[in-house]
C-alpha cells in the first residue's frame, strides 16, 4: 500500500510538472513574436517588392513607348526618305522622257532634212548629168556638122577645081544632096535628140515619180513611228504620273497606318499601365489588410497564450492544495506504518518466543497448521484503483475547485484508504 502511495505521488509530481509548462509557454510566445516579425517583414519585402514591380512596369513601359515612337519615326523618316528619293527617280525618268522626247523630235527633223538635202542632191546630180549631157551631145553634133561641112568644103573645092559648070550643077546637086543629107542628118540627129530628151524626161520623171513615192512612203513612215513613239512617251508618261501618285497613296496610306498603329500602341501600353496601378493598389492594400489580420491573429494568439497560463496557473495552485497535504498525510502514515511494522515485529518475536512452544522432535509426521490468512484477491478488492485517483485528480482540475473543495476531496480521498488500514489492522489482532 506504501508503494502505491509512493507511485502515485510520484504521478501527481510529474502531472503538476505537465501542468505547469510556464517555460514552454514563454518560449512559444517568444516564436510566436518571431513568427509575427518573420511576416512583418515578409510583407514589407512584398510591399517593397510591388513598389519596385510598378517601378520597374512603368519604366518598362515608358522604355516601350519611346522605343514604338522611336521605331515610328525611323520608320516614317526611311519611308520619306524611300518615297522622295523614288518620287526623284520618277522626276529624272521623266525628264529623261521629255529629253528623249526632244531628242527624237529633233532625229526626226534631222532625217527630214537629211532626206530633203539627198533629194535634192540627186535631183541636182540628175540635172547636171543631163546638162552635162546635152551639152556633150551638142558639142558632138557640132564637131559632127564641122566636119562634114569641111568635107562638103573640100569635096565642093575638088569639084569647083574640075569643071564649073559641071562642076557648078554637080555642086548643085551636092549641095542639094548634102543640104539634104545634113537636113535628114539633122532631122535624124533631132528626132534622135527629142526621143533622148523624151526617153530622159520619161526615166527622169519615173526617178522622179519613184523619188517622191519613196520620200512620201518615208515621211509617212517617220511620220507613223513619230506618232507612235508619241504614243508610247505618251503613255510613258502617263504611266509614270500614275506611278508617282501610287507611291503618294502607298506613302499616305503607311504614314495613317503608322499613325493607327502607335495610337494603338499608346493605348495599350496606357491600359497596361493603368491595370499595373489598380493591381499595385490592390496589391498595397492587401498588404495593409493581411498586416491588420496578422496582427489580430497574433493578438488574439497572444490573448488565448495567456489565458492558458493562466489556467494552468490556477489548476497548479489547485493541484499544489491537493498534493501538499497528500504529501504530509503520506509522511505521517508512512511514520506510523513504520512505527506498527517495528511494533508488530516485536510482538512476533514476544509471540514466538513467550507464547509459543517449540516443537519437539518427533518421529511423527508433521501436520499442517491451518492459518485463516486472507487471500490476494480479497486484499486487492480492497485496494482504490489509481485510475480512480488519476481520474478524480482531472475531475477536480477541469471543475476548478476551490481550496475547501480540494480539501475536502482530499479528506474524501484518505477516508477511502480508511478501510484497508482498519482491516489490516484487525487481520494483525487476529493473528496476535
Amino acid at each position: 500500500m506504501l508503494l502505491n502511495y509512493e507511485q502515485s505521488w510520484k504521478m501527481l509530481l510529474q502531472m503538476s510538472q505537465i501542468c505547469l509548462p510556464r517555460s514552454a509557454t514563454e518560449e512559444l510566445r517568444g516564436r510566436l513574436g518571431k513568427l509575427k516579425d518573420t511576416y512583418v517583414l515578409g510583407i514589407i519585402a512584398l510591399d517593397i517588392l510591388a513598389l519596385k514591380l510598378d517601378v520597374n512596369s512603368k519604366s518598362t513601359f515608358g522604355d516601350l513607348n519611346s522605343e514604338v515612337s522611336k521605331h515610328s519615326h525611323d520608320l516614317e523618316d526611311l519611308f520619306k526618305g524611300i518615297a522622295s528619293e523614288a518620287d526623284a527617280r520618277l522626276n529624272d525618268l521623266q525628264s529623261s522622257l521629255y529629253k528623249q522626247e526632244e531628242k527624237l523630235t529633233a532625229f526626226a527633223l534631222q532625217a527630214r532634212d537629211m532626206h530633203t538635202s539627198k533629194l535634192t542632191k540627186i535631183v541636182e546630180e540628175a540635172q547636171t548629168l543631163n546638162d552635162n549631157k546635152l551639152s556633150e551631145f551638142e558639142k558632138k553634133f557640132e564637131e559632127c556638122a564641122i566636119n562634114e561641112e569641111k568635107q562638103l568644103l573640100q569635096k565642093v573645092a575638088e569639084l569647083l577645081a574640075d569643071s564649073s559648070a559641071r562642076k557648078k550643077k554637080l555642086v548643085q546637086m551636092a549641095v542639094h544632096d548634102l543640104k539634104e543629107n545634113i537636113t535628114s542628118k539633122t532631122s535624124e540627129l533631132m528626132s534622135i535628140m527629142q526621143e533622148s530628151t523624151f526617153v530622159v524626161k520619161t526615166e527622169w520623171k519615173t526617178h522622179m515619180g519613184s523619188t517622191e513615192s519613196h520620200y512620201v512612203e518615208d515621211v509617212s513612215a517617220v511620220e507613223c513611228g513619230k506618232k507612235d513613239m508619241e504614243d508610247v512617251l505618251q503613255n510613258c508618261l502617263k504611266q509614270t504620273k500614275m506611278s508617282a501618285q501610287q507611291w503618294r497613296n502607298a506613302l499616305e496610306s503607311l504614314l495613317s497606318l503608322e499613325k493607327r498603329n502607335v495610337d494603338s500602341v499608346d493605348s495599350i501600353v496606357s491600359g497596361g499601365m493603368e491595370a499595373n496601378r489598380i493591381f499595385c493598389d490592390q496589391f498595397s492594400s492587401a498588404v495593409s489588410a493581411a498586416l491588420e489580420d496578422v496582427n489580430t491573429e497574433n493578438n488574439s494568439c497572444l490573448t488565448s497564450i495567456d489565458h492558458s497560463i493562466q489556467l494552468d496557473r490556477d489548476a497548479c495552485g489547485n493541484m499544489n492544495a491537493v498534493i501538499f497535504p497528500s504529501c504530509d498525510d503520506l509522511r505521517n502514515l508512512k511514520g506510523g506504518h513504520y512505527h506498527k511494522i517495528v511494533e508488530i515485529t516485536e510482538n512476533a518475536a514476544k509471540c514466538l518466543d513467550d507464547e509459543y512452544m517449540v516443537d519437539k522432535p518427533s518421529c511423527s509426521t508433521p501436520r499442517k497448521r491451518s492459518f485463516n490468512l486472507p487471500s490476494v484477491s480479497s486484499i486487492d478488492e480492497l485496494k482504490t484503483p489509481f485510475e480512480e485517483l488519476l481520474k478524480f485528480s482531472w475531475e477536480a482540475k477541469s471543475a476548478k475547485l476551490a481550496n475547501g473543495d480540494v480539501k475536502a476531496a482530499y479528506e474524501a480521498l484518505k477516508d477511502s484508504r480508511l478501510p484497508l488500514t482498519t482491516i489490516n489492522k484487525t487481520h494483525f489482532e487476529k493473528n496476535k
